[in-house]
């Protein structure tokens, strides 16, 4: 992939990471995020990530489908590598804990993608049984998971839409032309808000 790609992706991901909405669920201002931004080396950030999305699209073998178009050995196959991720973002993830007043060197008893996929499920589905995650460990989650929100979606834009991986859901201005518009836009914010389909390239990833 060109360093072009790598400075657009840079743009969206530092758009995303200041839009009002996230900040709010944050608790941080934006001048906050934004010295948290530098300190961290956002642009090197995404360099990182969109050099490992490249090598990701290299090295992806070719798709094969299961029953209901599920993908077979999801792990093999899984276009981004939660754990490369990861491992990209964990510096990022101490800057952020510092912002938060937390120490930057701890990270969940289980680790972190095990600790977002139960966090998730238990915000979907209270009565799931699973163990709690530890409370402290949910603004840094977060934090990651819009990161990789937009690793997603950079992957479909560099790569283009796969259908044994990604929704390609309507916009909501083509939404609005149909009569259950409006229940369709609701579904598209609940999609984003609780990062499902983040959770379902986790728990691909932790549970393979």
């Amino acid at each position: 992939m060109t360093g072009r790609d790598n400075r657009e992706f840079y743009r969206q991901l530092r758009s995303d990471l200041t839009d009002r909405r996230f900040l709010k669920r944050m608790g941080l201002t934006k001048k906050a995020m934004l010295g948290a931004l530098d300190e961290m080396h956002l642009e090197a950030l995404a360099h990182r990530l969109g050099d490992e999305l490249g090598k990701n699209a290299e090295a992806a073998p070719p798709l094969s489908s299961g029953a209901a178009g599920i993908p077979k050995s999801a792990e093999a196959q899984m276009p981004v590598d939660c754990s490369s991720i990861l491992d990209i973002c964990r510096p990022t993830l101490r800057v952020i804990m510092k912002s938060l007043r937390m120490e930057g060197d701890q990270e969940p008893e289980d680790g972190w993608l095990e600790s977002i996929r139960r966090r998730i499920l238990l915000s979907l589905y209270p009565e799931a049984g699973v163990k709690p995650p530890q409370e402290e460990f949910r603004l840094p989650e977060l934090f990651f998971c819009e990161i990789l929100h937009a690793v997603l979606t950079e992957r479909v834009r560099r790569c283009g839409h796969n259908p044994a991986f990604d929704f390609l859901l309507l916009s909501e201005e083509e939404a609005a032309q149909y009569p259950a518009g409006e229940e369709y836009a609701g579904f598209l914010e609940l999609v984003r808000r609780n990062y499902i389909y983040e959770f379902l390239v986790i728990s691909a990833a932790v549970q393979p």
